[in-house]
């Protein structure tokens, strides 16, 4: 507070003063009652242009991005808008001219470390459809395709024409009285395409074990494919198809085995599996930051709409041309991607380290979860459970087959098999107990019924309880107990 005093003007000069502190305090009261401003206070001229500021105008941490014509990562602060991107992009934090073995195909190893590289360059050079889109051949890997390599649909409105947003993507807000319908009036900016390694998809029943060789023929086949963008709205699925140099859609297709042996060591098991390509587009999404009402005809260009810019990246499977009739392509697209053998821990089904596995099976997001991969592999199991009457008075012969169990669970000599008869057969004693591999299977067999199977056979005496030992092989992760239930063997 301010006190004044007067006391030693003369009347005249008192009056003046008055009406001068009079003024003063108008002003301040004025300034006080004064409704506060909302929002962004904006000058009325600009005298540069609003695509390319001057640097002061940005904050210190955006000037490096901005500098690097990384438009997109600049001005996300204050338009959040909820867990709409589906999908974490992968960082190339390696040196383009020596990458890890992972992100090299199979086939290109041998020819050059920076085969991908080399690809790229080639594939873009080539006189074929723009790299994002060529389904004529394998997508080349690990590259980042950006705008130049791929031209985009939509682009990115300059910082005025995008209501004073970056990042603002064109034709979120056009199309009339249907859009809001249509797309929610959303639009999407590709900025980045890569392909990519996608999660393995073992091939049914393809379980390999010691001793017995093991191989695929080209005549199996595995179902590979997914929905694009399970945990996103249609409303975005839509400005990705629209807006996806290539289109952008569910694919699902079926991968061909392919004729190979392998040799397993003693010990070693595994399995086969198909590691898919798949496409990653990420870019920029926009949509209106309401409803239109009736009143605005539902247009998302009239009245106050603002638009609402984030970040988003999706994947779909890729999609090549399958095999060729005299040279021209049959129509049929097949997932582009690769089949590799994963060694598996015998004792428990897993997979073994790292280190032991093919480069592919590293590169990130392809291998299973161990609990996955278990119980896909317990769907493999398959076992059979029966005596045979070999007139034989007081015996009778037990033969018990199966596949895909662990052997950490049968025991790797089916020791645990043997332990479970003898403790079934009790006093009556067990006798000429054989336990071996073989390879099992006819050509109308399915691929659970083929490939490495053990096989327990012994004599028993004939007053064993048979469901003591199909109850006992359930408890060992057998799918059925056959002929082995009950409490008496049949005549």
């Amino acid at each position: 507070m301010v006190a004044f005093s007067l006391a030693s003007a003369s009347p005249e000069g008192k009056g003046v003063m008055t009406g001068i502190f009079l003024l003063i305090a108008l002003f301040l009261l004025g300034v006080d009652g004064a409704p506060a401003q909302d929002g962004r206070v904006i000058p009325l001229e600009y005298d540069w242009d609003p695509a390319n500021p001057p640097l002061w105008t940005m904050r210190p941490e955006d000037r490096e991005r901005f500098l690097e014509n990384d438009i997109f990562n600049i001005g996300k602060r204050d338009n959040k808008i909820g867990n709409f991107t589906s999908i974490t992009p992968l960082n190339y934090t390696w040196d383009p001219a020596n990458p890890p073995l992972w992100t090299i195909r199979p086939e290109d190893r041998n020819g050059s470390s920076h085969a991908n590289t080399k690809a790229s360059s080639e594939h873009m050079n080539a006189a074929s459809a723009e790299p994002c889109s060529d389904k004529t051949k394998p997508a080349t890997l690990y590259y980042e395709y950006k705008a130049e390599d791929c031209p985009p649909k939509n682009k990115f409105l300059s910082f005025k024409e995008g209501m004073m947003k970056f990042d603002t993507c064109a034709n979120w807000n056009t199309g009339g009285d249907t859009r809001w319908w249509n797309d929610g009036c959303t639009s999407f900016c590709q900025l980045r395409t890569t392909f990519e390694w996608a999660q393995e998809v073992p091939f049914p029943g393809s379980d390999c074990h010691s001793p017995i060789k093991c191989g695929m023929t080209d005549s199996e086949s595995v179902g590979s494919g997914w929905s694009v963008g399970a945990s996103t709205k249609l409303q975005f699925l839509k400005a990705f198809k629209v807006g996806v140099s290539g289109g952008w859609s569910h694919n699902y297709g079926q991968a061909k085995g392919k004729k190979w042996d392998i040799e397993l060591e003693a010990g070693e098991c595994g399995y086969f599996t198909f590691v898919p390509v798949k496409k990653v587009v990420c870019g920029g999404m926009t949509t209106a930051h309401r409803k239109p009402t009736f009143w605005e005809l539902n247009c998302c260009n009239l009245g106050d709409i603002q638009p609402v810019n984030w970040k988003s990246c999706d994947n779909q499977m890729w999609m090549i041309e399958g095999d060729k009739m005299d040279g021209e392509w049959s129509g049929h697209l097949i997932p582009d991607g690769v089949i590799i053998f994963v060694y598996t821990d015998c004792r428990t089904r897993l997979p073994l380290p790292m280190e032991k596995q093919d480069p592919v099976y590293r590169a990130p997001g392809v291998a299973l979860a161990h609990s996955v991969i278990d119980s896909i592999q317990q769907g493999w199991v398959w076992n059979t459970c029966y005596f045979w009457n070999m007139k034989v008075p007081g015996k009778r012969a037990l033969y018990i087959r199966g596949s895909n169990f662990k052997d950490g669970v049968i025991g790797t000599f089916g020791e645990n098999i043997s332990k479970l008869v003898r403790s079934c057969a009790g006093e009556g004693g067990v006798s000429n107990m054989e336990f071996d591999w073989y390879y099992n299977g006819k050509p109308d067999d399915t691929p659970k019924e083929k490939g490495p199977v053990w096989m327990y056979q012994a004599d028993v005496p004939d007053t064993i309880r048979p469901g003591c030992i199909g109850e006992g092989l359930m408890d060992m992760g057998a799918v059925t107990q056959d002929q082995c239930v009950g409490d008496k063997l049949p005549n």
